[in-house]
Formats: structure tokens, C-alpha cells, sequence
């Protein structure tokens, strides 16, 4: 893979892409073992300037769809596309930096997107023990979540997450008194 700059507006999903990739994971095509991946999304949105962020930190993994090249598609992490969605809001030619995969066999489609997959799943184990600021972290979307979304959004359970935002809560009280 290779590092290319597109402007936000050059970035789709392409239900092709996206059909080619699953299929090949049914077939067993995938290096780390995914073999469906139906797991549903938080359904909150961020703010946009943290959608830029966040793209900046996280390149999208893209690959060409046209023989102009000057539309690519998402290859992997999916979601990324209610990112882009907003940064095309604000301002369409913003320009991303994003891993280019030229070559799209079916195979290598399901090795990319299950290897992100996994990779997610790795920080997400590792995500478990570190701590967030509840009130800085709900300053990232545009709408508070539900605790049970922030639960999900950090891989533990509604109580958890309320004991969590509790104690914050109490420890941020005795600082002020």
C-alpha cells in the first residue's frame, strides 16, 4: 500500500466493493479468520472537526473505482464514511491522506478489511482498561449518547459506565470544594 492525497468529495462506498469483500470472507479468503462481520454501530454523530481528526489519526484504506482515477472507494473500515459525509459538509475539498490498495482481487479486499477488523478488535481489548473522561468524551458527538451507547462505545457494560461517570463525577465535586 501506498500513501495518496484525495480530496474528501473522491471518497465513496461502492456497494461492489462492498459485496466482492463479503463474499470473499464467506469463502474462507480472509488471512485472521473473519468470516462475517454484522456487528452493528453506535448510532451517534460526531462533531465535524473531530471527524477530521479522527480521519487524520485513522487513514481511510481506499481503492480506485473508476479508470480516471478520481473516485476511490472505502476498502475496510466502513464507517468511516458517515466521516467523510461530514467533512464533505464543511468543506469538500478538504484534502485526506489515504492508503491507496491498487490491486482489489476479492482476496486481497477480504485480508484488508478483516486485518483492520482485527486490528479494531485488538484496541478495543486493550480499550477496556484505560479510563475517559466522560464529560470531555461526550464533547465529541453532536448529541449526548445514551449511557448504554457510551457503555457499547467503550466496551463495557451500562452499570460500568454509570459507576464510571459517577465516581468522575464525585471526584470532580471534591476538587471544587
Amino acid at each position: 500500500m501506498t500513501f495518496i492525497e484525495l480530496s474528501a468529495d473522491q471518497i465513496v462506498l461502492d456497494p461492489g466493493i462492498i459485496r466482492k469483500t463479503m463474499q470473499a470472507l464467506k469463502e474462507g479468503k480472509s488471512s485472521v479468520g473473519l468470516i462475517q462481520d454484522d456487528r452493528k454501530q453506535i448510532d451517534a454523530r460526531i462533531n465535524p472537526d473531530v471527524a477530521f481528526s479522527q480521519l487524520q489519526v485513522d487513514p481511510p484504506i481506499v481503492t480506485p473505482i473508476n479508470k480516471e482515477r478520481t473516485h476511490f472507494s472505502l476498502i475496510a473500515k466502513y464507517w468511516q464514511i458517515d466521516l467523510i459525509g461530514l467533512l464533505i459538509k464543511i468543506n469538500p475539498h478538504e484534502k485526506l491522506n489515504c492508503l491507496l490498495q491498487a490491486k482489489n482481487s476479492s482476496e486481497a479486499l477480504a485480508n484488508t478489511y478483516a486485518d483492520a477488523q482485527f486490528s479494531g478488535r485488538l484496541a478495543l481489548s486493550n480499550m477496556l482498561s484505560q479510563e475517559w473522561n466522560a464529560a470531555l468524551l461526550h464533547d465529541c458527538f453532536e448529541q449526548r449518547p445514551s449511557d448504554a451507547q457510551f457503555a457499547q462505545f467503550l466496551g463495557v457494560s451500562t452499570k460500568a459506565f454509570q459507576d464510571m461517570r459517577a465516581a468522575q463525577n464525585r471526584s470532580k465535586a471534591k476538587h471544587h470544594e
